[in-house]
C-alpha cells in the first residue's frame, strides 16, 4: 500500500458533496477555510524566513546554508500555493452547492487574497 494519499479529482468531490447533509457541507466548509487560514499563515511565515543574499561577514559554510534554507522554504511555498488553488476549488463548488440549496452563503473569507498569493508567487521568483 502506497504511503502517499492523493486528494479526490474535483469532479469526484463534487459528486460526494451532493450526498453530503447541510450540516456536513457547512462543516467541510469551515474547515477547507481553516486550512487555508493555516496555510496562508504558514507561507507568511515561510516568506518572512527567507534570508536575503549578503556576504558581509560570513563565511561560505552560512552562505551554503542560507542558499539552501532559502531553496527548502521556496519549495513549500510553491507546494502550499498548490494545495492552496486545490482547496480554493473545493471551497468554490461547496459554495455553489449551499446556493443551489438556498442556504446562507458568506464569502466574506472563502478564498486566500490575491495580494497575498500574488506577493508569495513573486517571491518564489526570487
Amino acid at each position: 500500500m502506497s504511503d502517499l494519499i492523493k486528494p479526490i479529482e474535483i469532479s469526484e468531490f463534487i459528486l460526494a458533496i451532493r450526498d453530503l447533509s447541510d450540516e456536513q457541507v457547512s462543516k467541510l466548509k469551515s474547515q477547507l477555510n481553516n486550512s487555508l487560514s493555516k496555510l496562508e499563515e504558514s507561507n507568511n511565515f515561510l516568506q518572512e524566513s527567507i534570508v536575503e543574499p549578503n556576504s558581509d561577514n560570513k563565511d561560505v559554510k552560512q552562505n551554503k546554508q542560507e542558499q539552501d534554507d532559502n531553496l527548502l522554504f521556496k519549495q513549500c511555498i510553491d507546494e502550499n500555493l498548490k494545495v492552496i488553488e486545490n482547496q480554493n476549488i473545493r471551497l468554490n463548488e461547496i459554495n455553489k452547492l449551499l446556493s443551489i440549496r438556498g442556504l446562507n452563503n458568506d464569502e466574506s473569507k472563502e478564498t486566500i487574497s490575491d495580494n497575498t498569493s500574488k506577493t508569495i508567487k513573486n517571491s518564489l521568483i526570487l
